[in-house]
């Protein structure tokens, strides 16, 4: 019996309707210079050919899932959350674009920071703030910082730029 270990980074697409931009998208996750990812793609019940769109791309990275009903912004995104399997998630909206080592510097500097898996607990402000200070000291002057960070049943997840 063979096990297979969950990929470092999970990047999740929430989509409704976003057939114009969603195949670079994918393109710019899939171009990626690291490639411990998986790509969940949540479709929210879409009515133009995002999902087609979605489908076209073939890479046994990509998980897509189509909601049977509209769950609006905040459902598909719990849905994008409950269905990733990696330590780090990172939500991609529809429309944006991944710079080719983002994921790998992204990863490194989680990995640098959080070197418990109890660095944060889930509904403690205080470790999460000291986890940001954690993350703030890792930066080299000129990167940029966006961080969100929430603890959710053990993921952490982050949006480093």
């Amino acid at each position: 019996m063979s096990t297979v270990r969950p990929p470092k980074v999970s990047v999740t697409i929430p989509v409704y309707n976003g057939e114009a931009h969603l195949a670079e998208t994918i393109a710019s996750v899939l171009a990626q210079s690291w490639g411990d990812f998986e790509l969940v793609i949540c479709d929210d019940h879409s009515t133009d050919g995002s999902l087609d769109v979605a489908a076209a791309c073939m890479d046994d990275r990509i998980r897509i899932l189509r909601s049977d009903r509209n769950l609006g912004f905040g459902g598909n995104w719990n849905r994008c959350l409950a269905a990733a399997q990696g330590r780090y998630i990172k939500i991609l909206p529809q429309d944006d674009l991944l710079h080719p080592d983002c994921l790998h510097r992204q990863a490194e500097v989680l990995d640098n920071v959080l070197t418990d898996e109890r660095d944060v607990l889930p509904g403690d402000a205080l470790a999460a703030r000291e986890l940001v200070h954690k993350l703030l000291d890792q930066l080299k002057p000129d990167d940029r910082l966006v961080i969100q960070l929430l603890d959710l049943d053990q993921k952490t997840i982050a949006e480093i730029s």
